[in-house]
């Protein structure tokens, strides 16, 4: 996922796909 969707998806992880 990306830094943006991450935020979303992965608050504590945000580049983590």
């Amino acid at each position: 996922a990306t830094p943006k969707e991450g935020k979303s998806l992965n608050v504590k992880k945000p580049y983590d796909s």
